[in-house]
């Protein structure tokens, strides 16, 4: 876990950086040379110069095998990752051009030492609600060059700003005040958790995008979500003596999903399936499943509007989408064949057998990601087939694991504190001060 009060969060890369000054501020290089300074209101424009330097290599299976060394100081790190394929490696190198006032520098990165508002920053890159804002980022920013010769904005920021950010990102500043205080606890835990592990790879330890938890800035924060920050200030979720990796989505449907639901096979004890309320609702078959989605239980979250869902596709109009979204060409899609599930009903592994081939589809996300022109809404689904086409009828939105956003919004709404909430969601993890 991070051992300093800044962390470093990657913030979505950009074809060119168009950057308002939030406050009277001193523009360096990543030494630290001063360059000049902005005024607040002040713009100036950062491109993409000389790309940086990448290298692929092979991912080790286990050690001892063969050592790589990846990243640059202080980032470098010793690799042994497990998953299949390849890695690109960020060694630096490159350059942006920064357009500063009459002054058009070539530089290998810039820093704005105080906060600035980035325009046109995307949100939700590839997900239905994508969108673009202005949004400030506090502390300080360095914008570097990137692979394929974007940039990449690196936010330096405070820990509690950056959760203050999170609540009001994740669950938003309207969620009852005991909700987003156990949002701002489990952001914290995953952030503790993780920080370096996903972006092993980059001068960054978590990304602000859906990958890691979403982080939008000054802009998603309010009163509420600060205070939420506040009050829990130091407070993680711990299981046997390590902060937990609190993963949490926005509507489970009526049951959790266990971790090996959603990611790698191995068992998290605090990331269990359970329903979302006081019942019992076993998927064993799928005919479970799809009596769990048509006729479904008395969840914290079934007011949301995510609880059920359904998306049409005409024949044609899902073959040109799956073509599209996979690149490959199986012809008209004759069945849709759910071949595993998770514990929540989620579709784990998929067959799609069209005129000229099949398809196999694993994980939960990349069945939603080759099904929709962005991502179905979740894996947990049952398709009916038409004349004309299918219907795709589903539950929650998300992975499922962890907790259940909208399900904690109802709990706190019951009368129930942060506490019992996380105690709900994460059976057997404990909430400390670290």
């Amino acid at each position: 876990m991070p051992s300093v009060q800044f962390i470093r969060v990657g913030l979505p890369a950009l074809q060119r950086a168009k950057v308002i000054a939030s406050d009277d501020l001193l523009v360096s290089d990543l030494d630290g040379l001063e360059i000049g300074r902005l005024l607040r209101g002040d713009i100036c424009r950062v491109y993409p110069g000389e790309p940086a330097r990448f290298s692929s290599v092979d991912v080790l299976s286990e050690p001892p095998g063969r050592e790589a060394l990846a990243g640059l100081e202080p980032f470098t790190r010793r690799l042994y990752l497990r998953e299949p394929g390849g890695r690109d490696l960020y060694h630096g190198e490159g350059g942006v051009v920064l357009e500063i006032r009459k002054w058009r520098l070539e530089l290998g990165g810039v820093r704005f030492h105080g906060p600035i508002t980035i325009e046109g920053l995307p949100v939700g890159r590839g997900f239905p609600w994508e969108f673009q804002e202005n949004a400030t980022f506090l502390g300080e920013t360095e914008i570097i060059p990137w692979i394929r010769g974007l940039l990449r904005p690196i936010n330096i920021v405070e820990i509690e700003d950056y959760i203050a950010s999170v609540v009001g990102s994740e669950i938003g500043g309207s969620a009852p005040f005991e909700a987003q205080k156990a949002q701002a606890v489990a952001a914290r835990s995953t952030l503790f958790a993780t920080y370096g592990s996903h972006h092993i790879l980059g001068p960054f330890g978590i990304c602000s995008e859906d990958h890691c938890q979403v982080y939008r800035g000054r802009g998603s924060e309010t009163p509420e979500s600060r205070r939420a920050s506040d009050e829990t200030k130091g407070l993680v979720l711990v299981y046997e003596g390590d902060v937990v990796d609190a993963r949490f989505s926005k509507c489970c449907g009526g049951i959790t999903e266990e971790f090996r639901g959603a990611w790698e096979d191995a068992d998290v004890p605090y990331l269990i399936s359970r329903a979302d309320g006081d019942y019992q609702f076993p998927i064993e078959t799928e005919d479970d499943a799809i009596n769990f989605i048509e006729n479904p239980p008395p969840a914290n979250c079934s007011g949301s509007r995510n609880f059920r869902w359904e998306v049409r596709y005409s024949r044609q109009r899902l073959s040109e989408v799956v073509l599209a979204r996979s690149g490959q060409d199986i012809g008209a899609i004759l069945e849709i064949t759910p071949l595993a599930r998770g514990k929540s009903g989620r579709i784990t592994r998929l067959a799609l057998r069209g005129e000229r081939g099949e398809m196999i589809l694993s994980p939960e996300l990349e069945i939603r990601r080759v099904l929709s022109e962005t991502y179905l809404n979740s894996s947990c689904f049952h398709v009916l087939k038409e004349e004309s086409g299918f219907v795709i009828r589903g539950a929650g939105w998300g992975h499922g694991v962890g907790m259940c956003q909208e399900g904690a919004v109802k709990m706190a709404e019951d009368g129930k504190d942060f506490r019992d909430i996380l105690g709900f969601y994460y059976p057997g993890a404990e909430v400390a001060r670290i």
